[in-house]
């Protein structure tokens, strides 16, 4: 059992994640685990650990540590324009957010549109080598065997859900930016290339899993009649969940009753039972919503961009996740590691470090370190998390300083901007230097926002 900072106590925030860590590590009692903190270490109110940890184990999920699956970046370049052509690209957002704007979360898709989409996906996820581990440990030999698992795990309700939200940016600190060059480090890019960022997760799927597989303690928000009426409801769907969809009450109903009635912030699920791998299948299948959704975001956007630009072309460089339970090998040995708020980078050689909204972000190379089990921070992270942003900034202070730092905001959705002021943010470049330090990454190009479209 081990723990190890990757990050100095100056990029630590006073908002007690330095005693929510330590808690954490105290109270567990898995000789295998690994815990790792990143240089983006943050609390988030609510949460029972906080972003920018890592958990590796031989033997153990911690349910603490599960976010919505597949909460990622895809990032990349776009051919054929540069930022002398600001203008323009700052008009292709401004159309495509009219669209994302509109739109009223009813049927796009029929669920046997989604099935279909959903199985040429499972065909290339298949074949990634990064989940070869987690097909073995949860007994998946071949393609089929993939795609027959699916409807053990989704109801035709979640497909449905899939449906009317598949090719939206959703809320929070979802983003898709605009931003180039400013400084190039390396050959393979130049100042003026235009770079997107894509910032979104597994649409609502993984969010309704998530909650499946819950002791809603994520729900302990809502007050009153309301909310307890809300927590009901829910039980009520896990309880039909595992004992007339799997069964799995019956099979193992002590493993069950932990899962979803256990008020121990730090309690652990076996990985070697039934629950345990199907806790595993169920957020690996949630996950490929997330890559379908920021694919279908980039289409969607590249059809308007070509109407604006003409020779124009989406190129695609990696995505990868920041919230994730996997299955890898590690010094020889099988892991169920889980990442809040980390990036899994493996097998990329390049990997995206955005900034606060406004900020620079970097093209960051990967120092393919499996000591940090091949992963990095996802971001640069909070001094002052979302509810007290809210109180130390407002709408307007902040659209104000995104004008001052010359980027064009397209607001989609009904979030408070406020919580997103950069001035709630670590420094970019203090946190490159951190990840520099560790072995965590290294820089390849500064870039700039030129405009960012936020739900």
């Amino acid at each position: 059992m081990s723990i190890k900072y990757l990050v100095e106590e100056k990029l630590i925030p006073d908002d007690g994640s330095k005693k929510i860590i330590e808690n954490f590590y105290s109270k567990t009692d898995d000789k295998t685990l690994d815990l790792l903190i990143y240089p983006d270490v943050h609390y988030k109110k609510g949460a029972r650990v906080v972003n920018g940890m890592l958990t590796a184990s031989e033997t153990s999920i911690y349910p603490a540590m599960l976010g919505v699956a597949n909460c990622g970046f895809t990032f990349g370049i776009i051919e054929n324009v540069s930022i002398d052509s600001r203008t323009k690209l700052e008009q292709t957002f401004k159309e495509y957010s009219k669209i994302l704007k509109a739109y009223n979360y009813t049927e796009v898709y029929s669920n046997d549109e989604i099935y279909k989409i959903f199985y040429n996906y499972l065909d290339k996820f298949y074949t990634d080598t990064k989940y070869k581990e987690l097909f073995e440990f949860i007994g998946i030999n071949s393609i089929e065997d993939l795609k027959n698992s699916v409807k053990d795990i989704f109801n035709n309700k979640h497909i449905e859900i899939a449906g009317k939200t598949l090719g939206t940016l959703g809320g929070g600190n979802h983003f898709f930016e605009l931003q180039y060059v400013e400084e190039s480090y390396d050959d393979q890019y130049k100042e003026g290339d235009i770079i997107f960022i894509l910032h979104s997760d597994s649409i609502s799927v993984g969010d309704k899993i998530n909650l499946l597989f819950s002791n809603l303690s994520e729900l302990d928000h809502l007050a009153g009649v309301k909310g307890n009426l809300k927590k009901i409801l829910h039980r009520i769907k896990q309880m039909q969940y595992f004992t007339l969809k799997n069964g799995l009450f019956f099979k193992e109903p002590k493993e069950i009753l932990n899962l979803l009635y256990s008020q121990d912030d730090f309690r652990t699920i076996d990985a070697n039972t039934k629950t345990g791998k199907t806790l595993v299948k169920a957020f690996f299948l949630s996950t490929v919503f997330g890559d379908m959704n920021r694919d279908m975001i980039l289409k969607n956007y590249e059809k308007i961009a070509k109407d604006i630009f003409g020779d124009i072309k989406i190129n695609i460089i990696a995505s990868h996740s920041h919230d994730s339970l996997m299955v890898e090998k590690n010094n020889d040995k099988i892991k169920i590691v889980q990442r809040n708020g980390v990036q899994c980078i493996v097998n990329d050689q390049t990997f995206i470090l955005p900034g606060a909204l406004g900020t620079e972000s970097y093209l960051m190379s990967n120092p393919n370190n499996e000591s940090t089990y091949y992963s990095s921070n996802h971001g640069v992270g909070r001094f002052l998390d979302k509810h007290v942003a809210k109180k130390e900034f407002n709408n307007e202070n902040t659209e104000e300083e995104l004008k001052k730092r010359n980027m064009k905001l397209y607001r989609v959705g009904k979030g408070n901007i406020s919580e997103q002021n950069p001035n709630a943010f670590k420094d970019v470049f203090a946190v490159t230097e951190m990840m520099k330090k560790e072995n965590l990454g290294g820089r390849l190009a500064k870039l700039r926002p030129i405009c960012s479209m936020k739900g």
